[in-house]
């Protein structure tokens, strides 16, 4: 019985992605818990926070410090506050301007 060669290859991509996953949604609890408020959206928004946040940091500081699942942690964290403060603006200047 022939096992396809590319199984293997799945089943680590599979992983990857779970552990990317993982990754950005800590990262996005950081935000949580750093931010004043909740992220919106719950952790669906905090996995999203994280991975946004994750590429801003990677673009505006670049790639240091130890990775963990393919994210740079602390372009990553950093990036994650950036965009929650950003969200946090945008949420509360529409907020005002529906008052």
């Amino acid at each position: 019985m022939d096992v396809p060669v590319f199984a293997p290859l799945a089943i680590v991509g599979l992983i990857d992605w779970i552990t990317m996953i993982v990754v950005a949604l800590v990262l996005g609890f950081i935000v949580d818990l750093v931010i004043p408020g909740k992220v919106p959206f719950g952790w669906i928004g905090a996995i999203v926070a994280g991975f946004v946040g994750a590429f801003l940091g990677g673009t505006l500081l670049g790639s240091f410090g130890p990775t963990i699942g393919g994210f740079y942690i602390i372009p990553g964290v950093i990036g994650a506050i950036i965009l929650g403060l950003i969200i946090r603006v945008i949420l509360a200047i529409t907020h005002r301007e529906k008052l």
